[in-house]
């Protein structure tokens, strides 16, 4: 029988289809030729180098409602920090029964030791002295955010028994002298229902250390706000309620709702001497930092504007403005533990109080770059995109100190609600060496744009 050879109809339509299709030709560029030249976009880059230097902060916020924090640490490059913490003391309960002529067994704090941090493994376990000290001064706004307490707002007589000493556990328990216990039982039923009358009269206590004797070497230690509390235990007597001599306790919270940590650094003096180096130097706290005046930022600025000689009829669209900040390698690749995870550029806001606090910029909020450390590439990238925007446009007549720019750390926190919070971390220690003004891997600040007609 013969093989009959047969095609498919709507093979045949499929093939003459894309053989058709294939043949179409696209010319993408039909019609430009009536695109005005003033009309295209074309996308440009600058690249600026401005001379961050060393530069002391006057002022840090010191309030943490997450650590108390007490040590003193040496390092050869930095020098010395010296950090102590105060918080308020307030009665547990807004009642207090204590009977008649209440008897004085003993009293002591507790507190929670979280983690500790040193720069050596030999200083882990070290003795440390620990003093608690009575406040005089009265906290307020002030003290809160400009790192205003020092020891000169304490009476030098410690409040405690003995001479604590401290060894880096995870608790420390310290009896209290008796003439504080006794004043902490002599408060009065107004005092327990008001805590601002209670600490009109005993403001506070803070707990501090020796310094270091200068030699490298001290330790850190951490301690959780609200675990830290006082027990005062007594012998009670009421006739009416025929109570005799019963053993009674009664408790106050220490830094129930934070804390104040105070520090006092000596790299500022060492290296913030405020001229273009080849390093950079960052240490937390109120230590050195790279910092960059707004008057210095506006000109720079307005030389590169200058230097495009543009028609009166174009204007800058910027689209991006971004910061990089190479850091130097270290030897020992243990120290890059205590490299700050981001740095992000921040600025300082004055009230009339003269309480100063420094904030993140505001386009953090917008998924930019944050100024996280880039392990790859060696640099921490800050986005400024906002802050040069308003730069460009803002009369240097009007800038002031508010609108200078330091390299912070930062803290990211969220609240139970998934809300994401950036703010500058006042309670970890960290530093970091970063290329400086006159080094080749000096600071950049790279401007992406495009001229538009107006």
């Amino acid at each position: 029988m013969a093989n009959k050879s047969w095609i498919n109809p709507a093979v045949l339509l499929l093939t003459l289809t894309m053989t058709l299709t294939s043949c179409v030709f696209s010319e993408k560029n039909a019609g430009s030729d009536f695109i005005p030249d003033e009309h295209i976009l074309k996308i440009k880059q600058a690249v600026l180098y401005p001379e961050f230097v060393n530069n002391h902060p006057d002022s840090v916020q010191s309030m943490s409602y997450s650590s108390l924090i007490f040590g003193s640490l040496t390092n050869e490059e930095y020098g010395s920090i010296n950090i102590g913490s105060v918080g308020q003391i307030i009665p547990s309960t807004d009642t207090l029964d204590l009977g008649d002529n209440p008897k004085l067994i003993n009293a002591f704090i507790n507190f929670k030791v979280d983690s500790t941090l040193f720069l050596d493994p030999s200083q882990e376990g070290i003795a440390q002295n620990v003093y608690l000290l009575r406040l005089n001064t009265k906290l307020d706004s002030i003290h809160l955010f400009n790192n205003s307490i020092t020891l000169d707002d304490f009476d030098p007589t410690p409040i405690s028994k003995g001479q604590p000493v401290f060894f880096g556990g995870d608790s420390i328990k310290i009896y209290l002298a008796d003439s504080f216990a006794e004043e902490l039982m002599a408060i009065t039923e107004k005092e327990v229902d008001s805590v601002q009358l209670f600490v009109d009269r005993i403001p506070g206590m803070g707990i501090v250390t020796d310094p270091t004797d200068g030699t490298p070497g001290g330790r850190l230690n951490y301690m959780p706000v609200q675990n830290a509390y006082i027990t005062l235990n007594y012998t009670m007597n009421d006739a009416d309620r025929k109570i005799v001599d019963t053993d009674t306790t009664a408790f106050f919270y220490y830094s129930y709702n934070y804390c104040l940590n105070f520090y006092e650094s000596t790299s500022g003096e060492r290296l913030g001497d405020q001229t273009p180096k080849e390093q950079l130097y960052f240490e937390s706290f109120n230590g050195v930092k790279p910092y960059y005046s707004a008057q210095a930022a506006k000109a720079m600025i307005s030389e590169w504007i200058n230097s495009l000689d543009l028609d009166p009829s174009l204007c800058i669209a910027l689209s991006r403005a971004s910061l990089d900040f190479h850091y130097q390698v270290p030897a020992d690749y243990e120290a890059f533990k205590h490299f700050p995870g981001s740095l992000t550029v921040s600025y300082r806001e004055s009230s009339a109080d003269s309480t100063q606090y420094f904030y993140p910029l505001p386009e953090i909020n917008q998924n930019v770059n944050i100024g996280a450390r880039n392990p790859s590439l060696r640099k921490y990238t800050c986005d400024v995109t906002t802050y040069i925007q308003d730069l460009i446009e803002k009369p240097a007549e009007e800038l002031t100190e508010n609108d200078d720019l330091w390299l912070m750390p930062l803290l990211i926190s969220e609240d139970r609600y998934g809300n994401t919070y950036f703010t500058c971390n006042p309670t970890i220690y960290r530093f970091v060496c970063l290329e400086g003004a006159t080094s080749d891997l000096r600071p950049t600040l790279t401007l992406t744009y495009a001229l538009v007609h107006k």
